[in-house]
């Protein structure tokens, strides 16, 4: 597969043929995939294929074409099969890196070479484009508190939160806006841990608070010694626990639910519920734009059974964030407001 360009449109109906073509690519991809017993970063020929599906499920332009083949692709059980594999290879790409972040993180007592660690997870800039945008559309100002459902054994996106929070007190904010815009993927990484790299490390116990929410004890025990080696265990805690029961939302003006968690449902209910969770409170779910590429990724926020859920009352719909023209990002969000 070779990346085209990216696009939230649907051109004109192409060929049935291309719709076979795209099928037969896709199910050679889901081949490979499935065959593969190891999903940890030592497989370096599935890492190369996962990196290559990404650039071009972010790059390829949404046609008719492509709309048919999902739908085959998705009734022929192939995206699912796909996505499977993908999040269990990013499960065990986070517990690889999480492991990599702590180790010899005494050898810095402010912990640089742990944040130098971070930031060569191959996947960086996707966290903190995603986090900008939903710090930019939920309207979250500086020393507010955030819980964060499902943050898995990497809390890049709390630690994300946090250094935004720091970028913007020192007038770094738009810097990394022109980064993140930068067409080509290599410049930009280089760019953006030159500029997190200059951050002071050292953590504002009156800055921005970010409770991580995971049901693991042992991905929690690997979340909290990748926050400790950081330096932010003042404003990141990881809490064990199921995200439909978590209930400790005092004070917090947003809730971010992670692509990966399960059962959105159950989590919208509650969350509709939570007496603990302010009125006009955000909440963000992440997910993908339907009908495009990035299914095989992440699921989109249409299954029936979270419509219902969110049709039934106690949050507000407020808007739909999708990826820029030719972003390298995966996810689109949906913004709502406790009612």
């Amino acid at each position: 597969m070779n990346p085209r360009s990216n696009a939230a449109t649907v051109a004109a109906e192409e060929p049935a043929e291309e719709i076979l073509h795209l099928v037969a690519a896709i199910e050679g991809s889901r081949d490979f995939l499935v065959a593969q017993h190891d999903l940890t970063p030592a497989n370096k020929v599935l890492s190369l294929h996962l990196h290559e599906l990404v650039a071009y499920a972010t790059k390829v332009e949404t046609t008719a074409s492509h709309v048919g083949a999902l739908d085959m692709l998705r009734r022929g059980g192939v995206i699912a099969a796909i996505r499977q594999v993908c999040q269990h290879a990013e499960a065990m790409l986070e517990l690889h890196y999480a492991a990599h972040v702590t180790s010899d993180s005494a050898s810095s007592r402010y912990g640089v070479s742990a944040r130098e660690r971070l930031l060569s997870f191959p996947y960086i800039d996707h966290y903190f484009d995603l986090a900008l945008a939903e710090r930019d559309a939920a309207g979250v100002g500086p020393g507010r508190t955030i819980v964060f459902l499902g943050g898995g054994a990497l809390p890049l996106s709390a630690v994300a939160l946090v250094y935004l929070e720091l970028l913007e007190r020192m007038g770094l904010l738009d810097e990394l806006r022109a980064i993140l815009l930068l067409s080509g993927r290599s410049d930009r990484i280089t760019a953006l841990r030159t500029l997190l790299m200059t951050v002071p490390v050292c953590a504002d116990p009156h800055g921005t608070k970010v409770r991580v929410v995971e049901r693991s004890s042992t991905v929690c025990s690997r979340a909290r010694a990748v926050v400790r080696a950081l330096g932010l265990d003042p404003q990141i805690s990881v809490h064990e626990g199921d995200a439909e029961s978590f209930i400790d939302f005092g004070g917090c003006e947003l809730v971010i639910v992670a692509s990966m968690l399960e059962f959105k449902d159950r989590v919208v209910q509650s969350l509709s519920r939570a007496s603990s969770l302010e009125p006009r409170a955000r909440v963000i779910l992440r997910g993908v734009e339907p009908d495009t590429l990035k299914e095989l990724f992440y699921e989109p926020l249409t299954d029936p059974v979270l419509q219902r859920a969110l049709r039934a009352g106690g949050l507000e719909y407020r808007d739909t964030v999708l990826p820029p023209l030719r972003s390298s990002r995966l996810n689109s969000i949906e913004v709502f407001a406790k009612a």
